[in-house]
C-alpha cells in the first residue's frame, strides 16, 4: 500500500513538475521573441510602489512579470538539470559547515589524545619559513621579541633573589659558539671577545639584567662535556642556569673521517656519559639538546669535505635515541631553518638570518609562558575561564535544555504517534483537531505544522528559545576556538602574493555573479549592500595576511572604514528625512542588531567593548544620528516642503554638530570627561585606558557627517531635478558626466599617490581624516554617474554587504585567532585548504548569526511602547547586576 502511494505521488510530481516547466517554456520563449529578456529579482525583493525609481512607471506590473519569469526559467532549469540543485539551500549548506566542524572538533580531540599535544615540541622541533622571515611552527604562533623585550624577559625569568647569580650557558662546538656570539650581540648590543682565542672558554657579563653568558667550549661528545654538565649542575645554587643550550658532533666527523668506530663511540657516550647527566641536569633547568645543522657540501672547504649530509643524520638520529624519554628538549628547528635560509657563507655555520630565528625560538620557549604575549602561543598554557564566562555560558546552556524541551513537546508526540500508527487504526489529531482524514497515511513534523496564521504567545517562545540556543551553541564555538589550545593557531604574515592574488581572485568571482538592479537611483540599496560587501571581503584579505604592516594598504583600509561610516551617516539620514520615524522602537531596533553579538562576546569572550572597535564607533555615532534628527525642531522633506525654512534649520544643526565633533577633538580633556565618566566609562576603556577610543573617533571623525550632508544634498538635487536617475540614464549631460567621472578618477588617484608618498603612519592618519571623502566622493561619482555602470551589482557582494556586520565581528574568533593576532588551523601544514575550510564555516557562522538576531530583535524588541520600556528595563537591570557582581 505504501509502496503504491509513493509511486503515484511521484508520479503526480513529476507530471505536475514537466507541465509547470513546459508552460514556462511557452512563457519563455514569448518574452525571447517580444526582446524582453531583462535581470529579474524575487518577488520579496521588488520595491514597493513608494519605491519604485524617479520616472519608472507600471513598475509592479513589471516586477510582478520578472518574478513570474524568474519562476519559469528556475522550473526549466529544475526539470532539466541533472543536479539535484533544489538540495542547495543555505539551510544545507550550514547543516554540512555544521558536520564540517564536528569533523574537525573529533579530528583534534584524537590528535590530541593520541599525538603529542605540547606545543613546546611543536616549536622546538617542526615549523616552515613563511615568506623570508616569519618562521612558523606547526600548529603554535611565535612572538617576534626585541632587544628590549628580551631583556625585560630575562629579567623576570630571574631566579631567586636579585642578588642570586643567574647565567645563559652554551656548551659545544664552534656552531654553539656563532649562537653564542649572536645572543650576546642582540641581548646586549656588544660583541664578545675572545681574549684566549676562539677555542676556549669565555664569558660575559651583563650587569643591566644580572645575567652572565658563558660558553665552554667542547666540541666533541666526551667525558669532558659529561664533566661540565656536572659541574654546572653541581653549582646550580650559586649560579642558577636559566636555560643550558648544548650541541655536538660535527667536529667528531671532521677529525675522525667518518668512520664507522667514530659513530658507535659518540653513539655510547651520548647515552652511557651524557644522558644520564643531562637528565640529572635537566630536571632542575632548561636543557635544550641542538641538533647538527646540515651542510652545504659545495661550500665547505678542503679540511671539511669529509662532512656530509649523510653523517650528520646518522648522528642527530643517534642523539636522539640517547635522549629519548630524558628531561632534554631536543631541537630539530635549527636543523630546518639552516635548509630555508641557505645563508651559510661557510656551508657549515649558520649565517645571521639563520641565527636570528633561531635565537627567536628559544626566546619563544623560555619567555613565553612569564611574558605571555597575545601574539604567542607556543610554550602557552591558556587562563581558565573567568567567571563571567562560566557563568554566560551557563545561560546559554539553560536555553538549549529550555529549547529541546519546547522542541520534543512541539514535535516529539507527533512522531512518537507515527510509532504506533500501524496497528492502531485511528485518526491523529493535532492540536485538537482532526486533520487527516486519510488512516493510510503516516502524520510527520513537516504535515504537523500549521499553516501561515498570528503567531501565538507559545510560537514566539519556541522561536526565541530556539534562537537563543542557536546563540548558544555559537558562543560555546567561539570559546572552542578562541579561548582554548584545543585549535590551534598560527602567525599571520604579509607577502604580495598572498595580499593580491586572493583580492584579485574574489573580483572575479563577484564580478561573475553581475545582475542588473531594477533600481536605478543614486547610492540605491543593491549599490550601497555591493559596496559594503567587497569592501569587507578586502578588510578580511587585509587582517588575515597582516596588510596593516604596509603603510599604502592601511592607508587604503582607513578609506574603507571612513566609507562604511559614510554610508552609514547617508542611510540613516535618508530614512529620517523621508520616512520622519524617529520613534523610540526603530531607535532600539537599530542599537540592538547592532549591539547583540557584541554583547554575549563581551560576556563568553571576556573581551573589553572597545576590542570590537567597530561596534562601538558605528554605534555611536548612530546614536548622534538620531539625536540630530530627533531633537526639536523635527525636521523631514516633508516639513521642508510646507516650510522651506526648515531646511535652513537643518544646515543649522549640521554646523552645531560640526562644532561639537571639532571641540571634542581639539580639548582631549573634554572628551574625557564625557567618555570616561561612570557608568558608562566601561564601554570606552581598552586596557584601562581611553586612548584607543579616542584615536579611533577621531580618525573618522566628519565621516558620518559628511555622509548626512551628502543626503540633504543628494535630496536637494531630486527636489530641483537636477539628477537623472530614470533607468540607465546618465546623471548629467553627456559631457558634464564625463567630466564628473574623470574629477571621480582624479580623486582616486590622488588618493593613490598620498598613500604612496606619505612618511609616517601617523602623518598619514592626521591627513588622512580631512581628505577621504575626497576618495569617497570620487568612488560615487565613477559608479553612478553612468546608467549602465548605475545598475550593474554583484549579487555577491551585495549578499556580503547585508552579513557585513556580523562579517567584520565573527572573524575576530572563529576565522583569526588569538584576539585576531593569529590564524585558527583546522587543517596544520595546507595553509591554502586550511583557509578554504575555515572561511566556509565562517560564513556559514556569520549567516546564522544574521538570522539569529533577526529573530531575536522581532521578539526581543517589541512595538508596544509598554513592553518596549520593559525590555528596556529589564536590560537596564541585567547590566546593573553584571556591573554589580563583576564591577563592570
Amino acid at each position: 500500500m505504501d509502496r503504491q502511494n509513493s509511486s503515484k505521488i511521484s508520479s503526480d510530481f513529476n507530471s505536475s513538475l514537466n507541465a509547470e516547466a513546459a508552460e514556462a517554456a511557452a512563457h519563455l520563449s514569448i518574452s525571447r521573441s517580444a526582446g524582453n529578456l531583462t535581470a529579474v529579482v524575487g518577488p520579496s525583493d521588488s520595491a514597493t510602489e513608494e519605491e519604485q525609481p524617479v520616472g519608472k512607471k507600471d513598475g509592479g506590473k513589471q516586477s510582478v512579470w520578472q518574478a513570474k519569469m524568474s519562476r519559469a526559467r528556475s522550473l526549466i532549469f529544475a526539470a532539466t538539470s541533472p543536479i539535484p540543485f533544489h538540495y542547495v539551500t543555505m539551510r544545507n549548506i550550514k547543516l554540512f559547515a555544521f558536520l564540517l566542524i564536528l569533523v574537525f572538533i573529533i579530528y583534534h580531540g584524537v590528535q590530541r589524545n593520541l599525538g603529542n599535544p605540547d606545543s613546546c615540541q611543536w616549536l622546538l622541533r617542526t615549523g616552515r619559513l613563511q615568506g623570508n622571515t616569519v618562521w612558523q611552527p606547526d600548529g603554535c604562533m611565535m612572538h617576534s621579541y626585541t632587544h628590549a623585550q628580551s631583556r625585560v624577559c630575562v629579567r623576570r625569568t630571574r631566579h631567586g633573589s636579585s642578588s642570586q647569580a643567574n647565567s645563559l650557558v652554551f656548551i659545544g662546538d664552534s656552531r654553539i659558539r656563532y649562537l653564542f656570539n649572536y645572543t650576546v650581540l642582540s641581548l646586549t648590543g656588544s660583541a664578545p671577545v675572545y681574549p684566549n682565542g676562539k677555542h676556549h672558554d669565555v664569558s660575559v657579563s651583563d650587569p643591566g639584567v644580572n645575567l652572565t653568558f658563558k660558553f665552554f667550549w667542547h666540541p666533541y661528545a666526551d667525558d669532558s662535556m659529561k664533566r661540565r654538565v656536572e659541574e654546572v649542575s653541581a653549582s646550580i645554587d650559586a649560579d642558577f642556569p636559566v636555560m643550558v643550550i648544548m650541541g655536538s658532533g660535527t667536529w667528531t666527523i671532521k677529525s675522525t673521517n667518518q668512520t664507522d668506530k667514530a659513530f658507535e663511540g659518540y653513539r655510547s657516550n651520548m647515552s652511557s656519559l651524557l644522558a644520564p647527566a643531562m637528565d640529572a641536569l635537566g630536571k632542575r633547568a632548561k636543557l635544550v639538546w641542538m641538533q647538527q645543522e646540515p651542510v652545504f657540501e659545495r661550500l665547505l672547504s678542503p679540511e671539511r669535505k669529509m662532512i656530509d649530509n649523510g653523517q650528520i643524520g646518522r648522528y642527530n638520529w643517534a642523539a636522539e635515541e640517547a635522549l629519548r624519554g630524558k628531561a632534554v628538549q631536543v631541537m630539530h628547528a635549527n636543523h630546518l631553518l639552516f635548509w630555508y635560509t641557505a645563508d651559510s657563507e661557510d656551508g657549515i655555520h649558520q649565517g645571521n638570518e639563520s641565527l636570528r630565528l633561531t635565537l627567536q625560538i628559544l626566546l619563544n620557549y623560555h619567555c613565553n609562558h612569564e611574558m605571555r604575549h597575545r601574539d604567542a602561543t607556543c610554550c602557552v598554557t591558556p587562563e581558565p575561564l573567568h567567571s563571567l564566562q562560566i557563568a554566560s555560558l551557563s545561560v546559554f546552556a539553560v536555553f538549549v535544555v529550555i529549547a529541546v524541551v519546547l522542541f520534543v513537546r512541539r514535535h516529539g508526540t507527533v512522531v512518537f504517534r507515527n510509532m504506533t500508527m500501524r496497528w492502531r487504526r485511528q485518526a491523529l489529531y493535532n492540536n485538537g483537531s482532526r486533520e487527516f482524514e486519510d488512516h493510510e497515511k503516516l502524520l510527520t513534523v513537516k504535515d504537523a505544522k500549521l499553516g501561515k496564521r498570528t503567531k501565538s504567545r507559545y510560537d514566539v517562545i519556541c522561536e526565541t528559545s530556539f534562537a537563543l540556543a542557536k546563540l548558544g551553541f555559537i558562543m560555546g564555538y567561539f570559546v572552542l576556538c578562541d579561548r582554548t589550545d584545543f585549535f590551534k593557531k598560527e602567525n599571520k604574515y604579509y607577502s604580495n602574493v598572498n595580499f593580491f592574488v586572493p583580492l584579485t581572485y574574489i573580483f572575479l568571482v563577484g564580478m561573475f555573479f553581475s545582475e542588473r538592479s531594477d533600481q536605478t537611483v543614486l547610492l540605491h540599496r543593491d549599490q550601497t549592500d555591493e559596496w559594503k560587501g567587497w569592501m569587507q571581503f578586502v578588510i578580511l584579505v587585509y587582517h588575515m595576511t597582516a596588510g596593516s604592516t604596509k603603510l599604502p594598504i592601511y592607508m587604503h583600509m582607513r578609506v574603507l572604514v571612513s566609507s562604511y561610516l559614510f554610508l552609514n551617516g547617508y542611510a540613516h539620514f535618508m530614512y529620517f528625512w523621508h520616512k520622519g520615524d524617529v520613534g523610540a522602537y526603530r531607535f532600539f531596533q537599530i542599537m540592538f542588531r547592532m549591539n547583540l553579538l557584541v554583547f554575549c562576546l563581551c560576556l563568553v569572550m571576556h573581551s573589553p567593548y572597545q576590542f570590537y572597535y567597530f561596534v562601538p564607533l558605528v554605534t555611536f555615532w548612530f546614536f548622534i544620528t538620531y539625536l540630530t534628527m530627533a531633537l526639536p525642531p523635527r525636521l523631514t522633506e516633508a516639513s521642508s516642503l510646507t516650510n522651506p525654512r526648515h531646511l535652513f534649520y537643518m544646515v543649522i544643526k549640521f554646523v552645531i554638530l560640526f562644532a561639537l565633533i571639532t571641540t571634542l577633538y581639539v580639548s582631549e580633556t573634554f572628551f574625557d570627561h564625557i567618555f570616561l565618566t561612570k557608568p558608562w566609562a566601561v564601554l570606552f576603556l581598552k586596557d584601562n585606558s581611553g586612548s584607543e577610543w579616542f584615536f579611533r573617533w577621531r580618525l573618522d571623525r566628519y565621516s558620518v557627517l559628511q555622509g548626512m550632508v551628502f543626503g540633504f544634498v543628494v535630496s536637494l538635487a531630486r527636489r530641483h531635478g537636477w539628477l537623472n536617475e530614470t533607468f540607465s540614464e546618465n546623471l548629467f549631460a553627456l559631457r558634464k558626466s564625463f567630466a564628473a567621472v574623470g574629477v571621480g578618477i582624479l580623486g582616486l588617484v590622488g588618493y593613490l599617490v598620498f598613500a604612496l608618498l606619505c612618511p609616517s603612519k601617523t602623518q598619514c592618519n592626521e591627513v588622512h581624516t580631512y581628505v577621504e571623502i575626497v576618495p569617497i566622493l570620487g568612488f560615487i561619482a565613477v559608479r553612478n554617474t553612468f546608467g549602465v555602470v548605475r545598475r550593474r551589482f554583484s549579487t555577491l557582494f551585495a549578499w556580503a554587504g547585508r552579513l557585513s556586520l556580523e562579517l567584520f565581528i565573527v572573524q575576530f574568533h572563529v576565522w583569526l585567532a588569538a584576539d585576531t593576532y593569529g590564524v585558527l588551523v583546522f587543517i596544520p601544514g595546507s595553509p591554502m585548504l586550511n583557509v578554504m575550510f575555515t572561511s566556509f564555516i565562517y560564513l556559514c557562522v556569520a549567516h546564522e548569526v544574521h538570522e539569529v538576531t533577526g529573530v531575536l530583535a522581532e521578539h526581543l524588541v517589541p512595538k508596544d511602547w509598554k513592553y518596549l520600556v520593559m525590555a528596556v528595563g529589564l536590560f537596564g537591570l541585567l547590566l546593573s547586576l553584571l556591573a554589580a557582581c563583576y564591577g563592570l
